[in-house]
């Protein structure tokens, strides 16, 4: 059997794909979140009763870069805190401590300190059950003397040691999950008490 010849090529423009009604997906480029920031500077005292406040504080709703949020999710990126302390008597110690919730509500400086309200309050534990609700981020503990006078420290903490941070969708702007907490507490039992100066700075995404 003879096999037939292939067909020659024409000349002339090449023959046009049949046009097609589909359209063409256009892949958009995706944009990095804004990172945003909230900070704030506190300038106070320190007992043997201790203190804790949240660093979120003066967060509010809105689009601005600055103290501001969206949405009910807050993405930590990362956290500067800055630290002074000044001597009040003879000799004091002064503890921070930065902490992060896991579940429920902050403890108190009360609650999180396994014993205050006497001279070795800085010396203390942490009490096992409010410790395992949050997370400790950061325990310095400071001795002021006639040599010491003051003692300042600085601190970063990375955005991988940071949860998520939850808060309420409707009304107030309120955490109910992941708050993050600087602690503080000395050995004062009587004014005048050591100084604390801290300014904090939380970088995050929403």
């Amino acid at each position: 059997m003879k096999r037939k010849a292939a067909p020659k090529k024409k000349n002339g423009p090449p023959l046009k794909k049949p046009r097609s009604n589909a359209m063409a997906i256009v892949q958009l480029p995706k944009w990095p979140d804004e990172l945003k920031y909230t900070y704030y500077a506190v300038s106070t005292t320190a007992d043997y009763n201790g203190v804790g406040g949240s660093v979120f504080q003066n967060l509010t709703r809105g689009d601005g870069g600055k103290d501001n949020m969206d949405g009910s999710v807050l993405h930590p990126k990362s956290i500067t805190i800055n630290v002074q302390c000044v001597l009040a008597d003879t000799t004091n110690m002064v503890r921070f401590v930065v902490a992060q919730g896991i579940r429920g509500a902050m403890p108190t400086a009360t609650q999180l300190f396994q014993s205050t309200a006497n001279v070795r309050a800085p010396l203390t534990t942490f009490d096992r059950a409010y410790k395992s609700t949050v997370n400790i981020l950061l325990d310095e503990l400071f001795q002021l003397d006639a040599n010491h006078i003051a003692r300042v420290a600085r601190h970063y903490i990375k955005g991988y040691k940071l949860q998520d941070v939850f808060w309420t969708t409707t009304g107030g702007l309120a955490i109910t999950s992941g708050d993050i907490a600087v602690y503080y507490i000395s050995d004062s039992a009587a004014a005048t008490h050591p100084s604390f100066n801290y300014a904090v700075e939380t970088t995050f995404t929403d």
